[in-house]
């Protein structure tokens, strides 16, 4: 059982169920396993040699990719035009930028990671600017979504200054809008059931690690809404009682770790005795 151990979001203590030394583990237990990693490391440079071997023949052809492995049995998966960092799948990632490095090489063989990939470019089209007349709707959306983020922002903070200065949050919560109300949550642990908000990662670390009321020091995004929070009070456990209940732990983890040390004892002395029946008692 181990010490104490503090973190920002609680106070934890680990407990170890079992041990096992590390040794030699005998060689038919592991046999299956050598041989599953053995062809394992081998596929990759398997795999590349039968995709060298298939361009080949492929690029001597005059066969479409598509014509190519229908003859061979191969599947060809189709996608739409992508820009240099997007790619067909997760796992062909930087398979377009590696392609466009060569625009003018119709067939081509990628080597990624773990996976060889032919393909065949069947469009290629140069990056430009668009007419401003054809994007003007998006900008100005784009625009007025970001200037509204950056205005909500700002009047929240400068409500926390009028807050520190005094003014109550439900004075505060009138002036803004009627849509806007103040939420009470009392008892507010991390094990307990929370508000949505405080779900979020960064405004649970900004709560549970502050050590004094009052409000935080900054304004939270989460959604499309804007949050000031204020904590009435807070606190913490005590550390006599953390030291108590860490004490009781340990010492019945100390009485449990003897009690296998004494079972561990007498099955390894009986393991070892040497043990002589006499004839006569076995009937």
């Amino acid at each position: 059982l181990t010490e104490l151990i503090e973190k920002d979001y609680g106070y934890h203590v680990v407990k170890v169920d079992t041990y096992t030394k590390g040794g030699i583990r005998p060689l038919d237990e592991v046999r299956e396993e050598i041989i599953s990693r053995i062809k394992k490391s081998n596929a990759p440079a398997y795999a590349s040699t039968i995709a060298q071997e298939s361009y080949d023949a492929w690029d001597a052809s005059e066969q479409t990719l598509d014509e190519f492995a229908k003859e061979h049995s191969f599947d060809v998966e189709s996608s739409e035009l992508l820009g240099s960092k997007e790619d067909p799948a997760p796992t062909l990632r930087t398979l377009t930028q590696q392609v466009l490095n060569f625009p003018e090489e119709k067939r081509q063989l990628i080597e990624l990671a773990n996976v060889s990939v032919i393909v065949e470019v069947a469009n290629v089209k140069e990056a430009h600017i668009p007419e401003l007349k054809d994007i003007k709707e998006a900008v100005i959306t784009a625009y007025k979504q970001k200037e509204a983020e950056r205005i909500a922002s700002e009047k929240a903070d400068s409500y926390i200054t009028d807050i520190q200065d005094g003014t109550s949050l439900e004075d505060i919560a009138k002036d803004i809008a009627e849509d806007r109300s103040v939420q009470e949550q009392k008892g507010v642990t991390r094990a307990g059931k929370l508000t949505e908000f405080l779900t979020d990662g960064d405004i649970q670390k900004a709560v549970f690690t502050r050590t004094k009321k009052g409000v935080l020091d900054r304004s939270y995004q989460y959604n499309d809404a804007y949050y000031i929070i204020a904590l009435d009070d807070v606190r913490t456990p005590e550390e006599t009682l953390i030291a108590e209940k860490q004490k009781m732990a340990l010492q019945q983890k100390r009485s449990q770790n003897t009690a296998y040390a004494m079972k561990s004892l007498i099955n390894q002395l009986k393991a070892e005795a040497d043990i002589t029946i006499q004839p006569g008692l076995i009937q």
